[in-house]
């Protein structure tokens, strides 16, 4: 298909596991050998609510993966727009990639409960809903074709994983 296009396709794959966490994870934390508080839910509303916290990783050279819409239930989609917003806002759009983080198939449930269940979580949620909310707040096309093309770009066409 990509020989019949003038399109580059990007083929990704992985897996998902919901069955472990990271070591610190399972040693940290109420009811775990060295107990104390719960820390894993401080540090992903932190992540996701702490503009700073991005401010950063892109001053350390990092670009954001600005994902997961359509998994409405996870964090709201007019909070997913805001973030996306706000950090273009502050001159950021050069730092991130707009996903859906959508897949062809998934087996966590049957596909015709995953259609209700997660209804906007397929692959025009971005054309079809992201995009004009973000030009609603004054998202330019200008840098949305920094975060969906230029962006990507710039990432796929280095080297090496650290150059």
């Amino acid at each position: 298909m990509a020989a019949q296009n003038d399109l580059q396709i990007v083929v990704a794959t992985g897996i998902y596991t919901h069955n472990d966490v990271p070591m610190y994870f399972h040693f940290s934390g109420p009811g775990t050998m060295l107990d104390g508080p719960e820390i894993m839910t401080e540090l992903f509303v932190r992540e996701i609510t702490d503009l700073g916290y991005r401010q950063e990783l892109i001053a350390a050279g990092s670009y954001l993966g600005m994902d997961r819409f359509g998994l409405d239930s996870m964090l709201s989609f007019d909070d997913r727009v805001d973030t996306v917003a706000r950090m273009c806002e502050r001159g950021h759009a050069d730092k991130m990639v707009l996903s859906h983080d959508a897949s062809c198939y998934i087996d966590w449930l049957p596909e015709d409960v995953v259609a209700v269940v997660l209804p906007n979580w397929h692959y025009r949620r971005i054309h079809n809903d992201v995009l004009p909310a973000l030009r609603r707040r004054g998202v330019t096309d200008d840098q949305i074709t920094t975060m969906l093309v230029d962006n990507p770009r710039a990432i796929f066409s280095r080297r090496g994983a650290y150059e």
